[in-house]
């Protein structure tokens, strides 16, 4: 097998850093993934020998002629399909190797640019200048109307909003910015109108012809202009592969990221013609109607591309260059006027979606079935062979088709443009044939559909129904669930438009098993004081970052899937006390659907990870039967097209790459701008003002493009890969203004505390950033709140960390007169809060902590005397704790914060974390952030109550979390022992009970962790 290393990790998806080994504690250590009887299970999958050894792991060679007879002791291996010829490339993920010697993969070559703009012109050209250019971008991007244009335009221009003659803006009117505009916008592929016609026999057998006007672009267009940009040379994923990581030695396994890594684009690789150049070009489609406005009747349907060879943090971006963009917009298919109960409307209907979807699709017909052979921005020529591997659309979208070559009844307009025959269908799965009264049967296999047999199955139809055999056509479709109609994806080879419909989780899971179905069902067998005491647990819930507070948990007809996927999250730790221990079932259903929901969020899909999300489907489903029989929701019948998607979903991600690439989320945010244009344009040509905007807003980041990549901003610097809702880098940048950050924790200002001057403040800052030691500021303050009289003075010496990971980046804003003595005096430090039983002892504590853990250090400095015991320390206290943590979903780098203030937003937020101790990880609540100072070095500290776990109890096991008790005295830890937050959810009735709640926020590191944890 030939290796070679890489450089940089082409794919795009994951940088792996050396961070995901910074920890070697219990929280910190890398699980060990599942072996290969977990991959019992996955539909129609198959590992060769070859792939497979002992433990499920894919075969690992120990030599390369980069690293020697030895590979790193951490890395990552890419193999890839034998039709290319090219070799394995390894990322070491600690450092091993050389970037001298490491040589460059395909998409790394250096290359000579190729662009349609030449070099010599501005990169925001053909605006006159990066002013113009943003104020152009952000009115369209807004949909700023003419006259809101012209206003901001006079009034820099006379002076009123600067001064006259200083505006770096060149616009005189807005029909100057738009001129410019739609002169560029004719350099590239844009919309055109079309017309579609078709035959209409309308419910009195009188005929005429319909005339229907959409918009549409030239997709193989888009596409060269795609591959013929620089700035995405290093970001195509050309060719399939296999992923594999080894961590510390310990082969982890493959695993699946994005959809070239996934077994789809495998199969098609090798289905391409050896020795060519042939690669294959992966889009993905979204469509789906929505109403331009609440109460609306008026739809807005388009129709998005996006390629699948690309990183998600390009592609699942909207209106954006190389991102989630929109070449269709299909017209409003309705029936004239008085001919709505037309028998022949369902024909109709059908031929005009499918001859829109006709002009959509031709410009891709020849590519996708020889290739196009385009010379790119590196140089190399490659023949594109275009494929449609996932199609992402509600269920009730994906039966959207088609056209009839006979008459049909009439339908609902729930199934208007169905593939298959909808609920009542014998086989209503566009997907496979699963009987209609199997639905909720999620344990016994069932035949995929094939694009090949359907065209044999309408062949045959069509045979009799030409034959003068309408009913035995009829029979025929019938009997596999389909309509006398023919797929217009059928235009296009290489693509299966059954296998190409993927999984979506927000409809199928957070607004459709869940918030249609199961929770409606829990909700109303609630009696009305349990509604509103679980509402009020609810409301009452701690904060945790990223989690979404539930205002309305009784009535949700408003609310979006995140709504729902949050009250999933949140609900059991609160609901649990209204079911019998003969329900405890439906507490069981509910905590099986979460952990599937969340196993879709994780980003590396390692075939254990599939395998386990494939038990807990075939659990839930065992669940389910149980329910079903003992009549728990008499008369619900739970076998729905949207209770068996869940057999395909974990099949889907081993197929065709994470759920972040085959959902509807991304689309669905799509149609905010869509909605914004419409509401912008006049209301009576929306359709051709709702094209021209999106003409203009992706020639915006067509140009936002090219001056990021000649300024040498990286992808990177433009987002901040946060999971799960943490914070954003936006706010860690800002905190850090004041200092140089160098560690992976930091401490910083409460924002809500501005009672200090600016003078103060400024006093503050000098002080951090000149590294003034805080033991002769906190000394200037007098102990009394004062301000630093001399912080110039020379004597001020460099101040030393007792443990240089955590770093000071801001000052607390008010109380800096506190000192240990007078914290245990009044058995707390905050106004709003004293009196408390954790702050008792706690100058005590302090000194005996700090003491233990000096007399453990080996520093090599000179030991400082000791100071006495009843000698009190300085108290310098914060209450925002900035922390870096691995994921150990992706085993990136996150950050996120800790918080200990009675005041946050009008809440108190005193925020839990893990606690590395000698015992394992522990739970505990931040009562106090600080800093003090004692034999000479400054320590960084928390007062800590940690939680004691109970033992498991039936109930516990039911919804799969772990029962605490809140101790009440306080402890004293440094906050180094901090891994990361966690989320103790209070039990209701018992005051010190809390379970800890490790899907709150979606957060799968969490989750991950928590998992270590087992029931007794």
């Amino acid at each position: 097998m030939k290796i070679c290393n890489e450089r940089p990790y082409s794919t795009g998806n994951h940088e792996i850093l050396s961070e995901s080994r910074r920890r070697n504690g219990v929280a910190g250590a890398i699980p060990r993934l599942f072996g290969v009887d977990e991959m019992d299970g996955l539909e129609g999958e198959e590992i060769g020998e070859d792939e497979i050894m002992e433990d499920g792991q894919m075969e690992i060679e120990t030599e390369s002629p980069i690293f020697g007879p030895f590979l790193p002791n951490s890395y990552i291996r890419k193999h890839h399909h034998p039709r290319t010829g090219l070799p394995d490339f390894i990322l070491p993920l600690d450092g091993t190797g050389s970037d001298d010697i490491a040589p460059l993969s395909p998409v790394d070559r250096p290359c000579t640019p190729i662009s349609g703009q030449q070099p010599s012109l501005d990169p925001w050209s053909p605006y006159l200048s990066l002013a113009d250019f943003l104020f152009a971008s952000r009115m369209i991007k807004t949909c700023a109307s003419d006259n809101d244009i012209d206003f901001i335009l006079k009034n820099l221009n006379n002076g009123t909003f600067c001064k006259q003659g200083s505006s770096k803006i060149s616009f005189q009117n807005a029909a100057q910015l738009r001129k410019v505009t739609d002169q560029a916008v004719k350099l590239y592929p844009a919309f055109k109108e079309i017309s579609i016609n078709v035959d209409y026999v309308d419910a009195e057998g009188q005929k005429s012809e319909e005339s229907y006007l959409m918009w549409v672009k030239d997709g193989m267009a888009m596409t060269r202009e795609l591959v013929k940009e620089p700035g995405l040379v290093n970001k195509w994923i050309w060719y399939a592969e296999k992923q594999s990581m080894v961590i510390d030695g310990h082969n982890q396994g493959e695993f699946i990221t994005h959809p070239m890594s996934g077994r789809d684009a495998w199969d098609a690789e090798g289905q391409l013609d050896p020795g060519t150049e042939q690669v294959q070009f992966p889009y993905m489609v979204y469509s789906d109607k929505s109403n331009a406005a609440r109460f609306s009747n008026v739809a807005i349907w388009p129709l998005c591309i996006r390629p699948a060879n690309l990183p998600a943090d390009i592609t699942n971006q909207n209106s954006s260059f190389a991102g989630n963009n929109c070449i269709a917009l299909f017209p409003k298919i309705e029936p004239p006027d008085g001919d709505k109960n037309n028998p022949n409307w369902p024909r109709f209907a059908r031929l005009i979606f499918h001859k829109a979807l006709d002009a959509v699709l031709t410009p891709f017909k020849e590519a996708s079935k020889d290739g196009e052979a385009i010379i790119g921005a590196d140089g190399i020529k490659r023949i594109l062979v275009i494929r449609f591997p996932i199609i992402q659309a509600d269920l009730e979208e994906q039966q959207v088709s088609i056209y009839s070559w006979m008459a049909t009844p009439a339908d609902s307009h729930r199934y208007l443009y169905a593939l298959t025959r909808g609920n009542n269908a014998s086989f209503p799965s566009p997907r496979c044939y699963v009987a209609n009264a199997n639905q909720s049967d999620l344990l016994s296999p069932c035949m995929l559909r094939t694009q090949e047999e359907s065209k044999q199955f309408f062949a045959k139809a069509y045979e009799y129904h030409q034959l003068g055999l309408p009913g035995e056509s009829e029979k025929l479709l019938q009997q596999k669930g389909l309509y006398p109609i023919a797929n217009a994806w059928w235009l296009v080879s290489r693509s299966d438009v059954h296998h190409a419909l993927s999984f979506d989780v927000l409809h199928t899971i957070w607004l459709g098993i869940w918030g249609k179905h199961l929770w409606p069902l829990i909700i109303d067998s609630l009696s009305p004081p349990q509604q509103r005491e679980l509402l009020q647990s609810i409301l009452g819930a701690p904060s945790f970052t990223g989690m979404l507070r539930i205002q309305s948990a009784i009535k949700t007809e408003f609310s979006d899937g995140k709504h729902f996927f949050s009250l999933l999250q949140q609900i059991l730790p609160y609901i649990h006390r209204f079911f019998t221990p003969r329900q405890y079932p439906i507490l069981r259903l509910i905590r099986l659907l979460l952990e599937i929901a969340l196993h879709a969020q994780f980003r590396m899909q390692f075939l254990s990870r599939i395998a386990q999300g494939e038990r807990l489907v075939r659990e839930f489903g065992i669940v389910l039967k149980e329910i079903e029989e003992q009549k728990f929701f008499p008369g619900k019948s739970f076998s729905f097209p949207k209770m068996h998607q869940l057999s395909h979903l974990f099949v889907d991600i081993l197929r065709k790459g994470t759920a972040d690439y085959l959902g509807t989320i991304t689309g669905e945010n799509f149609h905010q701008g869509l909605i914004l244009a419409y509401h912008a344009s006049n209301k009576k040509d929306s359709l051709r003002q709702i094209a021209r905007q999106e003409d203009r807003s992706l020639l915006c980041s067509r140009i936002q493009w090219q001056i990021n990549m000649s300024m040498g901003i990286n992808d990177d610097d433009m987002r901040y890969d946060g999971e799960n809702g943490e914070e954003s880098l936006g706010e860690f940048e800002a905190t850090a203004r004041s200092s140089t950050t160098t560690g992976n924790h930091s401490i910083s200002v409460n924002e809500e505390l501005e009672e200090d001057s600016e003078e103060q403040l400024a006093d503050d800052v000098a002080i951090n950033n000149q590294g003034i030691s805080l033991q002769d500021a906190w000394g200037r303050r007098k102990m009394k709140g004062r301000r630093a009289q001399q912080k110039n003075d020379a004597h001020l010496v460099q101040l030393q960390y007792a443990f240089a990971e955590v770093i000071l980046v801001g000052i607390q804003q008010r109380a800096y007169g506190i000192t240990s003595l007078q914290i245990q005096k009044d058995r707390g430090f905050y106004p709003e809060a004293l009196g408390l039983e954790v702050f008792i002892n706690f100058h005590n504590k302090l000194i005996t902590a700090v003491d233990r853990i000096y007399a453990s250090m080996h520093l090599g400095a000179e030991r400082q005397p000791d100071l006495p015991i009843l000698e009190s320390l300085p108290i310098y206290p914060y209450t925002r704790f900035d922390y870096q943590y691995t994921s150990r979903d992706t085993y990136l780098p996150l950050k996120s914060s800790l918080r200990a203030t009675p005041s946050f937003h009008r809440r108190s937020r005193f925020d839990t974390a893990f606690v590395n101790t000698p015992e394992g990880i522990r739970p505990a609540r931040l009562h106090l952030i600080f800093e003090t100072f004692r034999h000479g070095l400054v320590w960084q500290m928390a007062l800590v109550t940690y939680f004691t776990r109970y033992q498991s109890s039936s109930m516990d096991k039911a919804i799969g979390m772990h029962r605490y008790q809140e101790q009440k005295d306080g402890e004293i830890i440094m906050l180094a022992s901090l891994e990361r937050s966690c989320y103790m959810a209070p039990s209701p009735g018992h005051p010190s009970h809390f379970y800890l709640n490790d899907a709150v926020a979606g957060d799968v590191d969490l989750f991950l962790r928590v998992g270590d944890i087992p029931f007794d």
